[in-house]
């Protein structure tokens, strides 16, 4: 994986856009939210992918199957956006989706047009990320221990996101690449041994978390692709060994060395050890609730967040998501898409290539990345957040290039690329000019937020995310609710 091999150019992308991911849980603007902060940098991170496709021209990558079953669930968006009570959020959210495609088509055509030199940047790009959010980490707790008088914040110690689940969706999209050095034994132990130091310690990161979804996803990941092959195996090893470890390096940090310390942990992980549901049975409620209300075009893209629950402004599960806002019948394409592709996946797993050749590997773990992601989404809001989108972008376009399809796919037609091409475009401008529109504002609107409601804010597009006008609650197309 000789970073040198790849084309200058594509190299300085690559970087530039590790830069952005690394600057965006670094360093931000005075007065506003993180999660304010990585919308921003998503959306132009969007518009420079828009950008890109239209200089390079780049192909769609998809069978033609997935073409007109991608552009009917994009036109049914539309059509839920135009009925719905918000269609200007609507529309937002259609084009959020269209951006975060776009992203992952720039991705992919990157890497497919410039070769395995890129890969190396990847993986240098991930190890520098995770390693400089460790090394933040370790220097705050190490400040804690000296200036505590008798207790230490876990959750003061990871910066960088509005809420430590998001947190816990970094570490879940990342956990799985981090293996890499250990399958690819012709490393020395001088890199392969600093690498798995930095896998136990994102495990460790990943428990000090207290995210659950995180747990489920990577034991579920684990488990699904021990089951795929001999690398598979030897994957999910050595993320068991690395999770030991973090667990190891845990109980050092945040029990024994304490306890010596006569220091107390706040926030420890171990009080979120229950079988809570954590209030998403009444947010699952509210989106059975809507489906049934709308099981055809849905509420309307983003019109889960009309309803000020209290809780959230999302159901915290992709699918009822899905089917709340979009429609049953476009939940039913988008499971189509997902199950297409993990036929393929699978098949490409099972060949004796993935297990033996440098990408093959690469590809591994990159399914890793995304199997753990879709787990998570299940119980968490992780295909919402700003910060996992990039990632989720980032890793799916990557495997998307790995990618060979078994047949070749008679090509898009001049017709559907420019569509589709023109589509980015605009989409690319609308999340432009929502950005434009909202940010001078967004503090404003999150003190009236709080004195209208009182409580905590609901991050959905923006870290305020609830989107009804006044006191209007809508459910469905044409309807409200008090």
């Amino acid at each position: 994986m000789s970073i040198a091999s790849g084309s200058r150019l594509a190299v300085w992308l690559t970087g530039l856009f590790f830069y952005g991911l690394w600057l965006l849980i670094t360093l931000r603007p005075a007065g506003m939210s993180w999660h304010d902060w990585q919308r921003a940098g998503e959306i132009l991170l969007c518009a420079a992918a828009a950008v890109y496709l239209l200089a390079s021209r780049a192909p769609l990558p998809f069978d033609q199957p997935s073409r007109r079953v991608l552009a009917a669930v994009t036109l049914g968006g539309l059509l839920s956006s135009a009925l719905a009570s918000q269609p200007v959020w609507g529309l937002t959210e259609v084009a959020l989706m269209a951006g975060c495609l776009t992203l992952v088509l720039a991705t992919g055509h990157l890497r497919r047009t410039n070769g395995p030199g890129l890969d190396g940047v990847l993986v240098l790009g991930t190890t520098l990320i995770c390693s400089l959010k460790l090394l933040q980490f370790c220097t705050a707790y190490l400040l804690s221990l000296v200036r505590s008088d008798s207790t230490i914040d876990l959750w003061q110690l990871m910066d960088g996101f509005a809420n430590l689940r998001f947190y816990g969706q970094f570490i879940t999209l990342t956990l799985p690449l981090l293996a890499l050095p250990m399958l690819q034994t012709h490393l020395g132990q001088r890199i392969r041994i600093p690498a798995f130091l930095l896998l136990a310690a994102w495990w460790m990161l990943a428990i000090a978390s207290g995210t659950r979804g995180t747990w489920l996803a990577m034991a579920t990941t684990m488990l699904i692709l021990a089951l795929t092959s001999i690398s598979g195996r030897h994957w999910a090893r050595w993320q068991l060994l690395g999770a030991l470890s973090g667990l190891g390096i845990f109980w050092l940090l945040f029990n024994i060395l304490p306890g010596w310390l006569s220091l107390e942990i706040g926030n420890h992980p171990g009080s979120r050890m229950t079988t809570s549901m954590s209030l998403r049975d009444s947010l699952w409620l509210q989106a059975w609730q809507m489906i049934k209300a709308d099981p055809w075009l849905g509420g309307g893209p983003m019109h889960f967040a009309t309803t000020n629950n209290g809780n959230a402004v999302h159901p915290h599960q992709a699918l009822l998501q899905w089917m709340s806002e979009w429609g049953i019948p476009s939940a039913i394409g988008l499971t189509w898409l997902l199950w297409h592709a993990t036929t393929g996946i699978w098949k490409k797993l099972r060949s004796q290539s993935t297990q033996t050749t440098p990408a093959g590997i690469l590809y591994l773990c990159l399914t890793g990345c995304l199997l753990a992601g879709l787990v998570q989404s299940m119980v968490d809001g992780i295909i919402v957040m700003p910060y996992s989108q990039l990632w989720l972008c980032l890793l799916a376009g990557w495997l998307l290039a790995l990618h060979t399809p078994e047949a070749p796919s008679p090509q898009a037609s001049s017709m559907e690329q420019t569509t589709w091409l023109t589509g980015s475009a605009l989409a690319a401008a609308l999340l432009l000019i929502v950005m434009a529109r909202d940010m001078p504002q967004l503090k404003e609107q999150q003190q009236e937020f709080r004195q209208a409601y009182g409580g905590h804010l609901m991050p959905r597009f923006w870290n305020q995310g609830l989107i009804a006008q006044g006191k209007q609650e809508t459910h469905q197309h044409g309807e409200g609710q008090q």
